[in-house]
């Protein structure tokens, strides 16, 4: 192949970019190399997609073509119609300077005219006793909780280098020039969470989630497998106990959370369930810390956003999940990193915590803190890849929790997909909660989601898992195609289904 053509894309070999020597050897690279092909089936789907796009006039069009109608009214006014009074400018400006001329004399003689005006008496002990340091500028005041924190992050900078974690200190650094002052910090959470509200409320149609599969070519009986098993899931959770001891929390936890998750994404009612685990988590709250408090809250948030139940709740403990790893205490960032970024958290769990601290903003946590805490989050990750633990749960929590966060210029996230696919989903089976992550982080339109597709379809024909956790993972892996992109639910996008 020619090696001035080496580093094509598959859209030059689409749109027949190049000589024909060149297209010649393109074809023969595709048609060696299985990842070429893929990835250029993935061009053409797109391309074809984008044939249908359709954009409607926006309420402001009218107003804008008023505008283009007032800018040539004033050109021709200014270019034929002024010419004609030219004779008279000069006129104007001589009246005008005369006037203003006359106008500062007289202003000027009345100024000399007119008393000097009296100075108030002041008596000179009364000078004297005035201190000198009134005159001065009053002295900046800083808040307590600036000075507090201000000292929470000299204290995590001291001990990131005491670790000499690059990655870390790195991730910290990003986060502090991340903070802006946009409203695009508070919108973008708010944003989501109205997502979450409006795909439950679709989702609650069986003909909308039929064709929301077919869209991404699944059948549509798919869905029956989906609504067999939340149906479960919901008779579950709806005999479940609420939590009477500390072994009862941590041997439920997880299933009650995901079995949310899972009743959620599937459309399927189960008002009693959903009210009895929401009532079940937010018991369980106050004992749990750090990733315990992630699992719990993964299903909290996305009640709160489609019901608007124990909002309060989730901001309360939002903002101590936010805390447990910025505020430094007698151990934290003084002895040890916080429990969040230790060695012991799975990567499963550290790619939830991404997708619900970037929610907590709607709940009032402050957002700068947030992307300061996922930005930690990352590099923890990052600081896994490194150390020869390139595997699938990192990089899917990688892509599926912190996709906003990747280094764009380095095309981080098109190089963890292409990672991602020496795994096939169904050969991770029974680890369904990876999968879900997996899934959930392409969205259509990027790259690699058509190969996805193909490999979730796979996972339609295997026997359901026995427990509840596992179902309901299997379940929301099964329900991508409208549990995890609202755009197939909504009927006016038309064909093009990408975010």
């Amino acid at each position: 192949m020619n090696d001035a053509r080496s580093d094509f894309e598959p859209i030059d070999l689409l749109l027949e970019q190049g000589s024909e020597d060149e297209l010649a050897a393109m074809r023969r690279a595709v048609a060696s190399d299985p990842m070429l092909a893929l990835d250029l089936a993935d061009t053409v789907e797109f391309v074809e997609a984008m044939r249908g796009l359709e954009t409607e006039a926006s309420p402001a069009f009218a107003g804008k073509l008023q505008d283009v109608a007032l800018q040539a009214d004033r050109f021709c006014r200014h270019h034929y119609e002024a010419p004609r009074r030219r004779w008279q400018m000069p006129v104007v400006f001589a009246a005008a300077a005369a006037a203003a001329f006359w106008l500062l004399c007289w202003l000027d003689v009345e100024a000399r005219l007119s008393p000097p005006p009296r100075r108030p008496h002041v008596e000179v002990a009364a000078l004297a006793a005035r201190p000198a340091s009134t005159s001065a500028p009053a002295p900046l005041v800083v808040e307590p909780e600036e000075l507090l924190w201000q000292e929470n992050v000299r204290q995590i900078q001291r001990r990131l280098e005491v670790e000499d974690s690059a990655h870390l200190r790195d991730a910290f650094a990003r986060g502090l020039r991340a903070e802006t002052g946009g409203l695009g910090k508070w919108l973008d959470p708010a944003n989501s969470l109205t997502m979450l509200r409006l795909g439950h409320e679709l989702r609650a149609s069986a003909v909308a989630r039929a064709e929301a599969l077919r869209s991404h070519g699944a059948l549509p009986e798919v869905d029956r497998r989906v609504q067999a098993l939340a149906a479960g899931i919901a008779a579950e959770l709806a005999s479940r106990p609420l939590p009477a001891g500390e072994a009862s929390l941590q041997a439920n936890l997880d299933e009650v959370a995901w079995g949310m998750r899972a009743l959620i994404g599937s459309g399927h009612g189960g008002a009693a369930a959903l009210e009895r685990g929401g009532d079940w988590l937010v018991r369980a709250l106050p004992a749990v810390h750090d990733e315990r408090l992630v699992v719990a809250l993964s299903g909290l948030v996305e009640l709160a956003a489609v019901s608007g139940q124990h909002f309060d709740a989730v901001a309360e403990h939002g903002r101590r999940l936010v805390d447990d790893v910025l505020v430094a205490g007698e151990d934290r960032w003084r002895r040890r990193r916080p429990a969040l970024l230790s060695g012991s958290v799975a990567p499963l769990t550290l790619g939830e915590a991404g997708r619900v601290v970037s929610r907590l903003p709607a709940f009032g946590v402050d957002p700068d803190r947030c992307t300061l805490v996922r930005s930690l989050i990352l590099g923890r990750l990052r600081e896994q890849r490194a150390g020869d633990q390139d595997r699938p749960e990192v990089l899917a929590a990688m892509t599926y929790g912190f996709a906003d966060l990747l280094d764009a210029k380095a095309n981080e996230r098109d190089r963890l997909t292409w990672a991602l696919q020496r795994w096939k989903p169904a050969r991770l089976a029974p680890d369904y909660a990876t999968v879900q992550q997996m899934a959930w982080s392409l969205s259509p339109g990027t790259r690699g989601f058509t190969r996805m597709q193909r490999e979730l379809r796979q996972l339609a024909v295997l026997p359901a898992p026995t427990g509840l956790l596992e179902q309901a993972a299997f379940s929301l892996c099964l329900a991508t195609s409208y549990a995890g992109f609202v755009e197939g639910l909504v009927p006016s996008a038309g064909p093009v289904r990408g975010s």
